[in-house]
């Protein structure tokens, strides 16, 4: 039900702590959890920073992607587990991940390259993501410009694919028979 958090290198008023750790229940939503993360390291409110866990080892918890923030937080964490906050870095003009920094005085050095090679496929999928969604918006876009003009119409036919219609261009029709596979047959130059 508790794992342990820790973190470091932030200062109150004229002292420092370092390396400091305290409880957490993951008996809630994440979006609770990352919000009692920010309040318990004194981030404003207004700072929009991404922090996620990491394991001692450095492996990522990826709690800033989830889409159900509302998933309890103990579905994602192990009991008892020990782990360190990181600050998720993002370049202002894309958005793009460039580092991610462990919020301990001296982190080791193998943690702190596990978290940066884990920048490299954070970016990947974000980019894939990204190409994904402007080529949804660009379908988008095609289908809700309206119907086709007669002279470029396309004829829909149906099979057994589940009744999803796929468009055949007239034009093609005439050079070539039309190879239409329903079952283990193969019907030639019908539609």
């Amino acid at each position: 039900m508790f794992i342990c958090i820790k973190h470091g290198a932030f200062e109150i008023g004229l002292v420092s702590l370092d390396n400091q750790q305290f409880l957490a229940n993951t008996n809630c939503p994440l979006i609770l959890l990352l919000q009692y993360l920010k309040h318990k390291l004194e981030l404003p409110k207004t700072v929009s920073d991404l922090i996620d866990l990491c394991d001692e080892k450095g492996i990522l918890k990826l709690l800033f992607l989830y889409r159900t923030p509302l998933e309890s937080a103990s579905r994602l964490l192990y009991t008892r587990g020990t782990y360190i906050v990181c600050r998720v870095n993002q370049n202002k003009a894309d958005r793009g991940y460039t580092s991610i920094t462990p919020i301990l005085t001296s982190p080791e050095t193998e943690m702190q390259e596990l978290l940066q090679a884990q920048v490299g496929n954070l970016e990947k999928a974000r980019l894939k993501q990204h190409q994904a969604r402007i080529q949804e918006e660009r379908r988008l876009q095609l289908v809700s410009d309206g119907p086709v003009p007669a002279a470029q119409s396309s004829s829909t036919m149906k099979g057994k694919t589940g009744g999803k219609a796929g468009h055949v261009n007239l034009e093609i029709l005439d050079e070539e028979p039309l190879r239409k596979t329903v079952g283990k047959k193969t019907l030639k130059g019908s539609l």
